[in-house]
């Protein structure tokens, strides 16, 4: 499924280096068995460029390692840079892009005093800087701006609470606060009208209008940063059962196509966007429940022929 994706013109692909899945424990970084996982050559192999992801990631799903989550916010906030540290020291040669941290606006389920999170962003940016040729970029959580400012905030435009804020308000105070000084790249999901799988909890949500992408590019361009879209995904189906949104009509092959081609296109339009990802290769266990390039077998869907299309229209001109 990878090597179809890379034939079509895919030629970046996400790695999930979580610290539960590949932790040091002070020594080295256990290579053999990160590949037999990730296969981080066999990619390579491939002829892909490879960007790290969530190796600095307040998040649960084994993650954190449990011994973490019980640790002091000092003594956290110093094993998960040692752990980055630690990575980068084995693969920094090898990745092209690398995530400072993963959405830092709202996921932090260990609650890390908002203090503490921002110094780890801006220690975990440093780190990366030490490799020249790395790409530093800081991702967003897929809620984006669509209705969290109207869920945190009070009608007197108040925080509701101490942690959450909308992804381009974070930004925005760490920008003042100099903690993007050493972030590349800015990156931003994009999953309208999602349904997440049973392990992700079956979340839903709205589906944002084209027009809406547009916007919210023209919005976080002003950071003066390059933009990645480092995770796109949309269903191909549409249950009666679900609630989330979709665009013109319920989900269909077709209708995932269509939104897709006109997604890419409006990424490949806009100067300041340097890379789009899709997110889920194979509807195998796709976090978006039938957002994968291919089927469940591993034959493609209307959408991968789509982008194919595209993408080589792209090259020849």
């Amino acid at each position: 499924a990878f090597l179809t994706a890379r034939n079509v013109g895919f030629d970046l692909a996400t790695v999930l280096l979580g610290w539960g899945w590949t932790e040091a424990n002070g020594g080295k970084i256990k290579t053999e068995d990160i590949e037999t996982t990730f296969g981080i050559e066999k990619l390579r192999a491939h002829g892909f460029k490879l960007k790290s992801h969530g190796a600095v990631w307040l998040q649960d799903y084994g993650i954190l390692p449990a011994h973490a989550k019980a640790m002091p916010s000092a003594e956290l906030q110093t094993a998960m840079l040692a752990q980055q540290a630690a990575l980068l020291e084995t693969y920094a040669d090898t990745f092209s892009v690398w995530e400072a941290m993963n959405e830092p606006n709202v996921t932090n389920v260990v609650g890390l005093p908002r203090e503490s999170v921002l110094n780890a962003l801006e220690e975990s940016a440093a780190l990366i800087k030490e490799t020249p040729a790395l790409t530093s970029l800081v991702n967003g959580a897929h809620e984006g701006d669509f209705g969290r400012r109207f869920a945190v905030y009070t009608l007197d435009n108040t925080s509701l609470s101490d942690w959450n804020r909308t992804y381009f308000t974070y930004l925005s105070e760490a920008k003042s606060a100099n903690a993007l000084d050493n972030i590349d790249v800015i990156g931003l999901q994009y999953y309208p009208g999602f349904h997440f799988n049973r392990s992700f909890g079956g979340l839903q949500g709205p589906a944002t209008t084209p027009s809406w992408f547009i916007d919210t590019l023209e919005r976080y361009a002003k950071l003066g940063k390059p933009l990645h879209i480092t995770e796109c995904s949309l269903p191909s189906s549409y249950d009666k059962t679900w609630i989330s949104g979709y665009w013109r009509e319920p989900w269909t092959p077709q209708t995932q196509a269509d939104y897709a081609e006109m997604i890419f296109t409006l990424a490949y339009a806009n100067p300041d966007v340097h890379s789009i990802s899709w997110w889920d290769v194979l509807d195998t266990k796709s976090s978006v429940t039938t957002g994968g390039l291919c089927d469940a077998q591993g034959n493609p869907k209307p959408v991968l022929e789509r982008l194919a299309a595209l993408i080589a229209s792209w090259k020849k001109k």
